[in-house]
């Protein structure tokens, strides 16, 4: 018997906005239209990887998804009109990432990275 999984079934956030544009900075930004569909396309995209890599065990996958997660962060701040920034990223919010959330939000914006070493993705 063949038994098929629905996209829903799998990916948590399939059907589920996580995230909303903000129309302040959309306006401070001087974003257009085409460029808001293509952020809201890449957010739902980052959604997707974060349920990839919820879903696997394996670690040499989990942080290539997590690269690709990182190219995905460099897209958006083009598209926002950021300079491309990598201390802006929130790289401890990836799912099975173990390294400290609140002293890395504390950091966020600078070189300085709190790494626990058995961190799946950003340990040794």
């Amino acid at each position: 018997m063949i038994y098929s999984i629905a996209p829903n079934n799998i990916f948590k956030h399939a059907t589920s906005k996580l995230y909303s544009v903000n129309n302040n900075l959309v306006i401070r930004q001087n974003i257009g239209l085409e460029d808001v569909k293509r952020i809201e396309k890449l957010q739902t995209i980052r959604f997707y990887f974060y349920d990839l890599i919820e879903l696997s065990d394996d670690k040499e996958e989990i942080r290539r998804l997590a690269k690709f997660i990182t190219q995905l962060e460099f897209q958006l701040q083009v598209l926002w009109n950021f300079k491309q920034d990598e201390n802006m990223h929130r790289w401890f919010d990836i799912p099975k990432c173990s390294c400290p959330k609140m002293d890395n939000a504390d950091n966020l914006g600078t070189p300085y990275k709190i790494i626990n070493p058995k961190c799946i993705i950003h340990g040794d």
